[in-house]
C-alpha cells in the first residue's frame, strides 16, 4: 500500500497538523498537487480555495475542514454542499484550542500517530476519533484487495464529527519511534 498524502489549501490551516497525526507524508500548502487528503479551514475563504484545488487537480480527494468552536458559517456550509459531488468525502476535523497555547502542537500531534484510544488525553479524543477515522477510510481505500469490506463512509455533507469507535482498532499508519 502506498503512503497518503495531505495537502493544505494554504500554510495554517491544519494540514501539517493532521499529516503528523495520521503518520503520512504532506505536499508544501497552497499548491494543487495530487493528494488523497485536502485541509481547508471552515471559512468561506478557505473552502473558495479548496474548491480551486478540486478543480484544477481533478482527482477525487478526501476534504478535511477544521472546524473552530464557532462552527461552519452559512455560506461556507453552502459552498461545501457545492464541493460535495467532486470529492470523494467529507470530514469534520475538530479545532484543538490548547494548540494556541503551547510551544509544540506539532509533538503532541505526531504522538496520536503511535496512540491508542485509551492513551489519547481528553482534549484529544474527538481530534484523535476522526484521525482514526480517516486513516481507515485512507487504509481501505487505497488497498482495496487487502480489504474484503468495503471502505468506511465519510459524509459528503452536512459535515459530522467523527464518533469515538466502540473498540479502538489499530492505526494503519502508525509509526515507529524515530518519525516517519
Amino acid at each position: 500500500m502506498r503512503m497518503p498524502v495531505v495537502s493544505g489549501v494554504a500554510g495554517g490551516v491544519g494540514a501539517r497538523t493532521l499529516a503528523l497525526a495520521l503518520g503520512v507524508g504532506i505536499n508544501p500548502p497552497g499548491q494543487h498537487s495530487a493528494c488523497d487528503v485536502l485541509v481547508c479551514r471552515g471559512t468561506v475563504h478557505s473552502v473558495g480555495l479548496a474548491e480551486r484545488h478540486v478543480a484544477t487537480v481533478r482527482r477525487p480527494v478526501l476534504l478535511a475542514v477544521v472546524v473552530d468552536g464557532q462552527g461552519l458559517p452559512f455560506a461556507a456550509r453552502a459552498k461545501l454542499k457545492m464541493i460535495a459531488p467532486h470529492v470523494a468525502g467529507m470530514i469534520k476535523v475538530p479545532w484543538v484550542p490548547r494548540w494556541r497555547e503551547i510551544t509544540d502542537p506539532y509533538a503532541e500531534a505526531a504522538r496520536l500517530a503511535s496512540s491508542t484510544a485509551d492513551e489519547v488525553p481528553k482534549h484529544l479524543r474527538a481530534y484523535h476519533a476522526t484521525v482514526m477515522q480517516l486513516a481507515h477510510h485512507l487504509a481501505a481505500t487505497l488497498s482495496p484487495a487487502v480489504t474484503a469490506a468495503p471502505a468506511p463512509a465519510l459524509g459528503a455533507a452536512p459535515l459530522s464529527p467523527a464518533a469515538p469507535p466502540a473498540r479502538p482498532p489499530s492505526h494503519p499508519f502508525r509509526t515507529t519511534a524515530g518519525g516517519h
